[in-house]
């Protein structure tokens, strides 16, 4: 366990491994993220941000825009904003889609719609979380 003042510290490296390392680290501020690692110059470093259950749906926002590999990461992340999920819930990459489909943030209602894509991937993933949900959750989704 590495001290949060350390981990600022360490996101101020000269190696990008270690950035990264700090940026996937649970005990990494979000200030640290939203500061000094989502603008980092090094792909790998805001692809571990993109990853951090640490996150904020701002720093998401910012890295939407990013590489199509970063993008992807942040329609998976837990903390991704519904506007965000449902936006790129029609987008034409099936990997962006599938990425939609996989986030149990995604609104149920944008299940209800990738249950029936033309996309075989992405009907399957929306499908798979729809028949893992108890009754109660099933009776939300309507």
């Amino acid at each position: 366990n590495v001290p949060k003042n350390k981990l600022q510290l360490l996101a101020q490296s000269a190696d990008w491994q270690v950035r990264k390392s700090v940026a996937l680290n649970p005990n990494t501020d979000k200030i640290v993220l939203d500061s000094i690692l989502v603008k980092d110059p090094e792909w790998k470093v805001r692809l571990a941000v993109a990853q951090s259950e640490n996150a904020s749906d701002g720093v998401l926002a910012m890295l939407i825009n990013d590489t199509l590999e970063i993008r992807i990461e942040v329609l998976k992340n837990i903390n991704t904003s519904e506007d965000l999920l449902i936006y790129h819930s029609n987008d034409s990459n099936e990997a962006v889609v599938c990425s939609v489909a996989e986030n149990k943030s995604t609104p149920p209602q944008i299940y209800l719609k990738l249950a029936v894509s033309r996309n075989e991937k992405v009907r399957l993933k929306a499908l798979s979380y729809i028949l893992a949900l108890n009754p109660l959750q099933w009776k939300q989704m309507k």
